[in-house]
C-alpha cells in the first residue's frame, strides 16, 4: 500500500513537471524533533477521499521551491500509512504526527509548524502558499533573519 501511495504521488508530480526528490518512510520517530529551530516544516495531512486536493496543493507550493528554501521550509505529506518528504528528510510516524496535531483519519489538513515548534496556522482546504509565506514572514525570528540576510551577517 505504502508503495502504491508513492508511486501514485511520484507519477502524479511527473506528469505535473514536478518531479522532485522525495522518500517514503514509516517508522518509529513520533516526533519532527530534529527540525526545531532548524526547519519550519508544513505538513499536509490526506486521506484517500481527499486525494483530489493533495496533488494541486503539492503542485502550487513545489511550484515555489526557491520561497520553500528562502524560508527553510520542509514540506511533508502524510497520507493513510506514509510520510512523504519533499527537502529535508526525517523518520517520523505517520499516525503518531496525526496523534500529536489531532488530526482525523479522513479529509485535508494542512498545518504550518515554526522553528519553535508550535502550530502557526492551520487550513482544512485548497490553500494559496503565499498565505503560509505571508505568515512565515511575519514571525519574529523571520523577520530577524531577513534583517541579517540584509545586512550581510
Amino acid at each position: 500500500m505504502l508503495k502504491k501511495i508513492s508511486l501514485f504521488l511520484a507519477s502524479s508530480l511527473a506528469v505535473m513537471g514536478l518531479a522532485m526528490d522525495f522518500e517514503a518512510q514509516s517508522s518509529s520517530f513520533s516526533a519532527p524533533s530534529a527540525y526545531d529551530w532548524h526547519y519550519r516544516p508544513v505538513f499536509i495531512f490526506a486521506d484517500k477521499q481527499s486525494g483530489g486536493i493533495l496533488a494541486p496543493q503539492l503542485q502550487l507550493f513545489l511550484t515555489q521551491k526557491d520561497k520553500l528554501a528562502a524560508r527553510n521550509m520542509a514540506l511533508i505529506t502524510v497520507t493513510d500509512e506514509a510520510v512523504i518528504h519533499y527537502g529535508p528528510k526525517l523518520a517520523l510516524d505517520a499516525h503518531a504526527l496525526r496523534r500529536r496535531y489531532n488530526i482525523a483519519q479522513q479529509g485535508f489538513t494542512l498545518i504550518l509548524v515554526g522553528k519553535d515548534t508550535g502550530e502557526k496556522y492551520r487550513a482544512r482546504k485548497l490553500l494559496d502558499p503565499q498565505i503560509i509565506f505571508d505568515t512565515i514572514d511575519g514571525m519574529p525570528m523571520r523577520i530577524q533573519e531577513m534583517q541579517s540576510q540584509r545586512d550581510g551577517f
